[in-house]
């Protein structure tokens, strides 16, 4: 799997007694990974991914956050078709 995103944070909030101005760093987010999904039954999953994500904070040069983050995510998923379930009712088709 893989993804393009634009993702960002707030580093330093305004302070007017200090004179600090508020500052965000951004960066593109490229990124790439691994999925797998384990099915429980007819309709639900458990799965994991994992992405490895090309980004640049350091860019803005607000901050000096290098380096390319690893996320890891536990997924529990349902799965349904309506479309599929309605015909099925209608032609009294009871097995799963």
């Amino acid at each position: 799997m893989g993804g393009i995103a634009f993702d960002g944070f707030d580093v330093l909030e305004e302070d007017l007694d200090s004179g600090l101005k508020s500052a965000s760093a951004a960066s593109l987010n490229l990124n790439l990974g691994v999925g797998y999904r384990y099915y429980l039954k007819n309709n639900g999953y458990l799965g994991l991914r994992v992405k490895y994500h090309f980004v640049d904070y350091a860019s803005n040069h607000v901050v000096d956050f290098t380096g390319n983050p690893i996320t890891i995510q536990f997924v529990i998923g349902g799965l349904t078709n309506d479309y599929r379930k309605r015909n099925l009712n209608a032609l009294k088709y009871n097995k799963k």
